[in-house]
């Protein structure tokens, strides 16, 4: 069994640009198989999510509190998310 959180993806060494963000989610869907986007109030940018490495992120619904790490980059519409936790799920 796989908990949330306790996984984390191989770009998440890379701590000098590691970002994180908390919010509340106001969209959520598939975007490929095996993978979901999640949009946050007052935020432009969508997240994508993998399920393989989160598979919690199939249970997000709108409302829901989430916490996302990424790296930055030069990309500011879809960021993969290379950490991902539903705090709202127990």
């Amino acid at each position: 069994m796989v908990r949330e959180g306790s996984t984390t993806n191989q770009l998440a060494d890379q701590s000098d640009k590691l970002k994180s963000v908390k919010g509340v989610v106001s969209r959520v869907g598939t975007l490929s198989e095996g993978y979901y986007v999640v949009k946050l109030e007052g935020i432009d940018s969508i997240f994508t999510v993998s399920t393989d490495q989160y598979p919690m992120v199939a249970l997000t619904n709108t409302t829901d509190e989430v916490e996302i790490k990424y790296i930055e980059t030069e990309e500011i519409l879809k960021i993969d998310a290379i950490v991902f936790d539903n705090l709202s799920i127990k």
